[in-house]
């Protein structure tokens, strides 16, 4: 008997395990109630991110609100955002690219009402997120008490370690992220329902739950992987048979397909195409295998990031994570380390291991940003961690309580010793990366001391160095060293990928600064045979033309032959500037090019209607060429 005893001991299931905790931490204080512990977890998790709120807009905001007119145009650009991609206002049409070819209309409807109504305030768009971050914490704690059947103190450490867990600073900090924050807050407001239909046996909460679901899809296309991850929850946590299960499942794919029809008529997969540019597509150079041992080392990768957050970068692409092979050593590591870790889940599967059940959930939740699933458009990132985080807080809460068990010390005071320092930790370092999101200067500004062989990053800090120094307050000496710090990013960035659109216009503008402008104008027209549409030409045109003006009204002081090569190089970027116009025409009488003036300011004249000093130029010119 002795022995049965024991064994069952050993097959802790998710609720003995609770059970055991709740006996031995009786003797809390009387205030560790539930709704104190609700109030401590909101007010932590809004403490964490409030210093978010004084941010400005930052990296990805430009495509999804700043830059893109749908959004800009509040409720009037509604319609657009539901029936095209998310980019399709910030590109101006249609693109067949695998890397843009996402439909995630809720964030964007949420960022188009913000314009309406709150029009370019981002401290009020970070507000908001930060608050759906804590509505977030608050359902987490909860669905694992009311519906797991955690008992409050194990539930509460659970969702504390997701709530001050730094990964998720990217998620809360970056207001484009808002579709990884909805997408789990609507797959919570789908699991709470869905539980309590089974528990009650009252299945009309099965609609609620389907629906949130599919508002969850809208989010983003991650919980998608719920499909697999809720008959997961219902196994290890309820007492459900596998009808249930089944059943559970086939809601969710049912919703799924619904949302699968109306997401393939407004863009049809086999119209999407693999990225051509490697910034969207950081495989697209592997040969062999490479690809493949790439994708497993990153896995290991994801583990080491969940466990020890440092440091953190917004961009892990091209070439920060040079290729691998299959032979090297850290991939081989990867696959033992991985394989062990389902074997362990395995093993743990029949007694209901709340470790088998982490691994499992982690594993299930993250397989749709591995790569190996489906391409992404990016070898990794930090925000893809923020739902797979949820298996950490349940692996790391119940192995300390049962490590504190068997040395008797499951006691508040020791669990107050060791939850203050890891909490002001985290504080440290959330509060520290969220002023690093301050601006697209200072993240990446940041962030290339941490990724310098990242060719984004390098065309980042480049350019921000480069806008930093055209700050007129600061002495011409520090103007002079971040151009050439920046500079010097730019040429690494275009040693890492020679063919960066992006690197090369910024480069440009650095060499402008230097009044290089032959140089500058070489750059951007290499990018122009590349992609002649880049949208940069529209901004970028005008200042090459105006320049070039600039410098042929200097240079016409003391050799007006000087002044008409830099006249003419200005009207390839801006043709019908007037000024322009009339300055060249001048430039030709003054050579004594009659014929060219003439036909030059009769154009001038066009442009601008009733010029008086062109009028009197063309008149000088017909003259000379006529006689009257």
């Amino acid at each position: 008997m002795a022995k049965k005893k024991n064994t069952a001991a050993k097959q802790q299931t998710p609720s003995t395990a609770s059970t055991v905790s709740e006996q031995n931490l009786n003797s809390a204080p009387f205030y560790l109630n539930r709704y104190f512990l609700y109030a401590i977890l909101a007010l932590l998790s809004f403490a964490f991110y409030w210093n978010t709120i004084q941010n400005d807009y930052c990296l990805d905001d430009l495509m999804v609100i700043t830059g893109n007119k749908a959004t800009l145009k509040g409720y009037d650009g509604i319609n657009e955002l539901l029936t095209k991609d998310f980019l399709y206002g910030f590109r101006g049409g249609v693109s067949h690219d695998l890397a843009s070819n996402r439909w995630r209309p809720l964030s964007m409807i949420s960022f188009a009402i913000e314009q309406e109504w709150f029009k370019g305030n981002p401290h009020i768009s970070h507000f908001i997120n930060i608050l759906t971050f804590v509505l977030t914490v608050l359902l987490l704690f909860h669905f694992i008490v009311r519906y797991l059947k955690v008992n409050e103190i194990m539930g509460f450490f659970i969702s504390l370690v997701f709530a001050i867990h730094p990964i998720h600073t990217e998620v809360v900090a970056n207001i484009k992220s808002r579709d990884e924050l909805f997408c789990l807050l609507f797959t919570l407001l789908t699991l709470i329902p869905l539980f309590r239909g089974f528990e009650k046996k009252q299945y009309l909460w099965l609609i609620p739950a389907a629906f949130s679901f599919f508002l969850s899809l809208l989010s983003k296309e991650n919980s998608i992987t719920f499909i697999a991850a809720v008959p997961l929850l219902l196994y290890f946590f309820s007492k459900e048979k596998a009808p249930v299960l089944i059943g559970s499942t086939l809601l969710l794919i049912g919703v799924t397909a619904l949302y699968a029809a109306m997401r393939f008529s407004i863009l049809p997969y086999e119209k999407a195409e693999a990225s051509k540019e490697l910034m969207n597509n950081p495989f697209l150079l592997a040969v062999g295998f490479q690809a493949l041992a790439t994708k497993i080392y990153l896995l290991l990768v994801y583990i080491k990031l969940l466990i020890l957050p440092y440091p953190l970068s917004f961009d892990y692409s091209y070439n920060h994570f040079p290729y691998r092979e299959l032979t090297d050593l850290m991939v081989l590591l990867s696959i033992v380390v991985h394989i062990a870790l389902l074997l362990l889940a395995l093993v743990g599967l029949k007694r209901k291991s709340i470790y088998s059940f982490s691994i499992l959930f982690y594993f299930i939740t993250l397989s749709i940003s591995t790569n190996l699933v489906v391409e992404i458009g990016t070898p990794l990132g930090e925000r893809l961690l923020y739902m797979p985080s949820l298996a950490l807080g349940f692996a790391l809460v119940y192995f300390i309580a049962a490590v504190l068990k068997k040395a008797n010390a499951l006691k508040p005071a020791v669990i107050l010793i060791i939850a203050i320092p890891i909490v002001s930790l985290a504080a440290y370092a959330t509060v520290q990366r969220n002023s690093e999101w301050k601006n697209d200067n200072t993240l990446n500004i940041a962030d290339i001391q941490k990724c310098p062989n990242s060719a984004r990053l390098c065309n980042g800090a480049g350019g921000a160095d480069i806008r930093i120094s055209m700050d007129t307050t600061l002495s011409k000496k520090t103007q002079d060293s971040l151009e050439y710090i920046g500079i010097k990013w730019l040429k690494h960035g275009l040693e890492i990928h020679p063919t960066f659109a992006d690197c090369e216009l910024n480069l440009g503008v650095a060499y402008s600064r230097l009044d290089s402008l032959e140089l500058c104008e070489k750059l951007w027209n290499d990018v122009r045979r590349v992609a002649p549409g880049h949208p940069k030409f529209l901004e970028y045109d005008p200042f090459l033309g105006v320049a070039y003006l600039n410098k042929g009204l200097k240079a016409g002081e003391k050799d007006p032959r000087r002044a008409i090569y830099y006249f003419e190089k200005a009207i390839r970027y801006i043709p019908n500037n007037p000024d322009l116009l009339y300055n060249l025409g001048g430039a030709y009488y003054t050579i004594g090019a009659y014929a060219q003036a003439e036909t030059t300011l009769t154009k001038c004249l066009q442009v601008k209607p009733g010029y008086k000093n062109a009028e009197m130029g063309l008149r000088a010119s017909k003259f000379k060429l006529y006689g009257k």
